[in-house]
C-alpha cells in the first residue's frame, strides 16, 4: 500500500515537471517571436536577446517580452504635451527665438 502512494507522488511530480517545461517552452517561443518581429532591434541585438531568452528560460523570456512591448509603444507626437514644450517657447510663457527679445530689463 505504501508503494502505491509513492508511485502516485512520483507520477504527480512528473506531470507537474512536464507542465512547467511546456509552459517555459511556450513562453520562450512567444518571446522569440516578439524579438524576431521587432523593427527597432538590430540583428546583433536580436541574437543577444534570443540568447538570453533561451539561456535563462523564464526570466529571459519576461525581459524580452517587456523590451518588445516597450519598443512597440507609440512615440509622442511632436507638439504634444508628452514630448515637452515646443522649442522657442520658454516655460514662463515668453516666446524666444529670432525676432524676439528675451532679455529682461530692470527698471529702477
Amino acid at each position: 500500500m505504501r508503494r502505491g502512494h509513492a508511485g502516485a507522488a512520483v507520477t504527480r511530480l512528473l506531470a507537474i515537471s512536464v507542465a512547467a517545461v511546456l509552459a517555459a517552452l511556450v513562453l520562450d517561443l512567444a518571446a522569440s517571436v516578439g524579438v524576431l518581429r521587432s523593427d527597432v532591434l538590430t540583428g546583433r541585438q536580436k541574437a543577444a536577446q534570443l540568447f538570453v531568452v533561451w539561456a535563462l528560460p523564464i526570466l529571459g523570456a519576461f525581459l524580452a517580452l517587456q523590451i518588445a512591448r516597450e519598443s512597440r509603444a507609440k512615440l509622442p507626437k511632436p507638439g504634444s504635451f508628452e514630448s515637452g514644450p515646443e522649442p522657442g517657447i520658454a516655460l514662463n510663457g515668453h516666446v524666444s527665438g529670432p525676432g524676439h527679445d528675451t532679455s529682461f530689463h530692470s527698471h529702477s
